[in-house]
């Protein structure tokens, strides 16, 4: 084939050790500015990859034969990765060594996620044509993508399957030798489930394998509408040619990780399949265009799968972030990726998120018919933006604590767009500040209401939830608080739905607590007068600690807003209570700080509102011994905890209220995918008969008034440090540590 004596001279420039590394950032001008390309020349992937190789020798080409970059010429440096992990991190070695400015590259996902922390950890760029793992930018900033993620990619597919093919039945094959597949078939298979679909069976195989009829002899028997094959060239044309043989006539539908090779290997049997790209020739962008006639005229055949448009792109992309850089330095580089915003590539518009993935990118449904692959529909992941209003304080005495389920949100619309958003629209959070005020909370309502929004995320604060959700119910919209926990919130109406329990069970889980477990006789409450949330929570926890055989010697009030707890630290102090119940806000460390400066040294419990920084910060690091009930600890071994905690824990510390704000936007985002339509009496419905929501804190099902139905964790703090010691659930309201 043409090219051959590129290969060749490829292979022999790798071999070449006679230079000096640069340094990485090193900006050493009229130097050709070195670039590596990560694929596989031998092995596996080898034959797939050629064409990656292909599109970034045309890309560099282009680039020189247009005066280069920065005055400089650009040096292609072709690195194999031996269709293996370790082959592949081998190569990333190799690129810092050779002073690669970045990294293109890999293909597979299980090749990229190898390379990855060796380049983010020289700080090297790199961007990725086709890895797909949602797990791969996820290793640090300095890693990128042009394709779009298996989040968004497994969610369309499903969609088509049941909404355009009318599946109702699928069974799911899997490499299980790669975390592309693996990673697309879990998603396919949770939202082929969400809308309605019946997921038969999941059968798992090895890529290297060659006879699969153990295999498809169990999707026989169960005769599917459709098989979601998300494999390899070679691997997946292989299983469909013997599923032909042996009489299957279900559909196979594919992701991108069909290449050429597929064709190749299935032959005629792959007619009728479908599959899911990131680009097809008959979508014309102008510089699609341009590549079909440019790649044809040097290697002499037709673009026959996107490896060469999304290879393309990366190298372009890079080139685009040196040319705004300024510099060849890996830092500014990488500053630039992840500054790109509306580059016209080969395969769409590309403009990177937060995370270094594209936001936006169209997915095009192909038909395999008479011997090619036909566009049936493009799926566009940028239709629009839809509001979701995010109401809490901002401003005043309530913005510190109410930090943490603003952050919550966010990473919750973080979450939900890195997914391809909902109903093909992207989440747009509108936040407004209730300025701390039960006042300011209608108003922010009424602000809600004017800006159109679809649902409302929010307050924290039960007294500012109460005001929102007159507002809300009034209206009909929606409304989701993740942390108000006084049961007035809900009451209000049918509208108003919450992801915390309530003040009921944290009240009975630490009175019984500290009666029953901590066998202690007397207490002191000391609650806010101002909050309605602390007040109650007050009057359950004296209810029953009494009922249990404890005594509570006095119940104190003060204001949030004092200036000192001086006079109420010595009134506590009076009674020599054996512990302190104290279910307030972040102000309960200081009223702590207080007691321990008075010499009252009991046993100090709290609730839920102790679970922010500014509680420690304010005088609940000093406690010996305390304890309280909230909704969530990262320590919780739930593989949605474990997930978010490895996520999100790396931006700080995380607190439940951003755990119960995370779900609370994912729960909305689900009901909205559930209902099909953004009408909000229709997604009060769908919120409405939420059943077994698996969130980060745990299973969600709604009662009758929009509570959940759900336990919550007692944590203990020794000596100012933290530990979760107990889950409760629902049922189990007297844990035993």
């Amino acid at each position: 084939m043409k090219g051959g004596r590129l290969w060749a001279a490829a292979i022999f420039f790798v071999l070449l050790w006679g230079f000096q590394p640069a340094a990485v950032g090193a900006d050493d001008a009229g130097d050709p500015i070195r670039v590596a390309a990560v694929f596989a020349q031998t092995g596996l992937a080898a034959a797939d990859n050629i064409a990656n190789f292909q599109a970034a020798r045309l890309a560099v080409a282009e680039i020189n034969d247009a005066g280069g970059l920065i005055g400089r010429p650009v040096r292609l440096l072709e690195l194999d990765n031996r269709s293996t992990p370790i082959g592949a991190r081998l190569a990333a070695r190799r690129a810092v060594e050779m002073g690669a400015i970045a990294v293109v590259g890999a293909s597979w996902s299980t090749h990229s996620l190898s390379m990855a922390p060796i380049l983010q950890a020289a700080g090297i760029p790199m961007i990725s044509p086709e890895s797909s793992s949602p797990e791969l930018t996820e290793v640090g900033d300095f890693i990128f993508r042009v394709c779009f993620t298996d989040m968004f990619q497994g969610r369309i597919t499903a969609r088509f399957a049941v909404k355009e093919l009318g599946a109702e039945t699928a069974v799911t094959l899997v490499n299980v030798n790669e975390d592309d597949s693996l990673s697309l078939s879990r998603y396919f298979s949770e939202y082929f489930r969400k809308y309605g679909g019946d997921l038969l069976w999941e059968g798992n195989y090895k890529g290297d394998a060659v006879d699969f009829s153990d295999l498809l002899s169990q999707v026989k028997d169960r005769r599917p509408d459709v098989i979601f094959l998300p494999g390899h060239g070679r691997d997946s044309g292989l299983i469909i040619k013997q599923a032909d043989r042996m009489g299957i006539e279900s559909v196979f539908i594919g992701g991108d990780g069909w290449t050429e090779q597929v064709a190749d290997y299935a032959g005629k049997a792959l007619e009728g399949s479908y599959c899911g790209a990131n680009w097809h020739p008959a979508v014309p962008y102008t510089r699609s265009v341009h590549l079909l006639s440019a790649y044809g005229k040097i290697y002499g055949r037709r673009i026959r799968n996107t490896a060469v448009p999304l290879t393309y792109d990366a190298v372009m992309v890079l080139a685009d972030a040196v040319r705004r850089a300024g510099v060849a330095d890996s830092r500014a580089v990488r500053d630039a990726l992840a500054g790109t915003q509306n580059f016209m590539g080969a395969t769409g518009v590309i403009t990177m998120d937060e995370n270094g993935d594209p936001r936006g990118k169209d997915v095009a449904f192909l038909q395999y018919e008479n011997g090619g692959w036909w566009l049936v529909k493009v799926v566009s992941a940028n239709r629009g933006r839809f509001p979701v209003a995010a109401i809490f304080a901002f401003t005043g005495a309530a913005a510190e604590e109410n930090y943490h389920s603003v952050r919550g949100v966010r990473f919750g619309v973080e979450e939900i767009n890195r997914r391809g958003g909902v109903l093909d629209r992207e989440m747009a959070l509108v936040e407004i500040d209730n300025r701390s005020t039960p006042i300011g909370s209608k108003v922010a309502a009424d602000k809600a209401v004017e800006a159109n929004v679809v649902a409302i995320l929010g307050a924290e604060w039960s007294s500012h939830s109460i005001a929102v959700a007159r507002v809300a119910q009034a209206k009909k919209i929606p409304m989701i608080s993740n942390i108000s926990t006084h049961p007035q919130v809900t009451r209000i109406g049918d509208f108003i739905f919450r992801t915390c329990y309530t003040d009921r069970f944290v009240g009975r889980v630490m009175g019984r607590f500290a009666r029953q477990t901590l066998h202690l006789d007397t207490a002191v409450v000391c609650a806010d007068l101002t909050s309605d949330y602390s007040m109650g929570l007050a009057d359950i926890f004296e209810d029953v600690f009494t009922a249990a055989g404890g005594t509570v010697l006095k119940k104190l009030t003060y204001k949030h807003q004092q200036d000192h707890f001086d006079d109420l630290a010595a009134s506590v102090a009076a009674f020599s209570p054996q512990a302190v119940f104290i279910p307030g806000h972040a102000e309960s460390g200081a009223i702590i700080k207080a007691l321990l400066a008075a010499k009252c040294r009991p046993v100090f419990l709290g609730g839920d509102g102790w679970d922010v920084d500014a509680f420690f910060h304010n005088g609940g690091n000093r406690i010996s011994e305390g304890y309280y009930c909230t909704h969530w600890s990262r320590e919780i071994d739930r593989p949605q905890s474990i997930a978010f905690a490895e996520r999100y824990g790396k931006r700080g510390p995380l607190r439940s209220s951003e755990a119960l704000g995370f779900d609370a936007v994912l729960l909305l985002a689900d009901a909205i995918e559930r209902a099909g339509t953004f009408n909000p009496d229709r997604v009060r419905d769908a919120l409405a008969a939420t059943r077994g929501f698996g969130g980060v804190t745990g299973m969600l099902t709604f009662d009758d008034n929009g509570d959940p139905v759900k336990g919550g964790v007692i944590m203990a703090i020794k000596n100012g440090r933290t530990e979760l010691l107990a889950r409760i659930q629902p049922e189990d309201e007297n844990p035993k540590p």
